[in-house]
């Protein structure tokens, strides 16, 4: 419900793995529009979740896990100091894991970082922020994303229709040639 300065009340829920050494933890915030709203240093458990009431315009919003206090020592053969997002909910609406891999994760405070931005990854391993962008109301926004994907997951396998169609068509000529050139 829209209260009298045009925001909305809205829950935001967030679901993480958290990834330890034997002798580190990660470290890390949620921050929404540049407003902390909880931080956790050497954070012990194997799991975070949180939900958090907020208040959304219909303006862009923007959403941050920020991960820090790594060192590259911290990364060990077989373990790591990692969080990894495993859900996002708005009012209890899960965003598309596609949507959710489509945004960035900036690496910041790291020496020779394979690359500064890391996209198509939930794993955060390096410091630095993961930035999700929505607007309000967030069912407008994630059914308007669902309906955006789609289109693309519909436009792609049209495309692959139509290779298989010409790919079909290519076999046929080519059984038709030999045919013709055994004759």
């Amino acid at each position: 419900m829209k209260n009298t300065d045009g925001y909305m009340q809205e829950q935001i829920k967030i679901n993480l793995q958290i990834h330890s050494t034997d002798i580190k933890q990660p470290s890390f915030r949620i921050v929404l529009d540049n407003i902390i709203l909880d931080e956790c240093a050497d954070y012990d458990l194997d799991v975070y979740e949180n939900t958090f009431d907020v208040n959304i315009s219909s303006n862009i919003h923007m959403l941050k896990i920020e991960h820090f206090n790594k060192e590259s020592k911290d990364t060990l053969e077989n373990s790591d100091v990692a969080i990894q997002l495993q859900s996002l909910h708005f009012n209890n609406m899960k965003c598309s894991d596609v949507d959710l891999h489509e945004q960035s994760f900036y690496v910041t405070d790291w020496d020779n970082p394979p690359s500064k931005v890391i996209k198509n990854n939930l794993y955060f391993g390096f410091n630095g922020y993961y930035e999700y962008k929505f607007t309000g109301p967030t069912s407008e926004h994630l059914l308007k994303r669902d309906k955006e994907l789609r289109k693309e997951e519909f436009q792609i396998t049209n495309l692959n229709i139509v290779d298989e169609v010409f790919l079909e068509k290519l076999e046929l000529q080519i059984e038709f040639e030999d045919k013709t050139l055994n004759l």
